[in-house]
């Protein structure tokens, strides 16, 4: 019988264990993705004040006359990264509600 108890009281440890472990792991992935978030909207806000004209609507929907040479690689630069942190963001939510319905079925 004492025994046993020991060994249900290993597993109930081992378990509780597992459990800390994940919901730490869980907490510092959230964390870290959101680091990179944060760091890559800085990065694309630091570069259109630099650039004023980047974001500015007038210039930028016909970019291709409004810029030329240097000027226009650099704001087809900048328009790559809004739309890749725009598609980042959009696919972070689309995989944790794909995740959070399959945890619900």
């Amino acid at each position: 019988m004492e025994e046993i108890l020991v060994d249900l009281i290993t597993v109930s440890v081992s378990l509780l264990a597992i459990v800390v472990s994940l919901v730490t792991f869980n907490r510092t992935s959230s964390f870290s993705k959101y680091q990179d978030v944060d760091q890559s909207y800085m990065n694309i806000l630091k570069i259109g004040i630099e650039y004023p004209l980047f974001r500015d609507i007038s210039k930028t929907k016909n970019y291709d006359k409004n810029f030329d040479g240097d000027e226009k690689i650099k704001y087809e630069n900048y328009a790559y990264m809004v739309w890749n942190f725009c598609e980042t963001l959009y696919d972070r939510n689309f995989y944790q509600n794909n995740l959070a319905r399959c945890i619900e079925i």
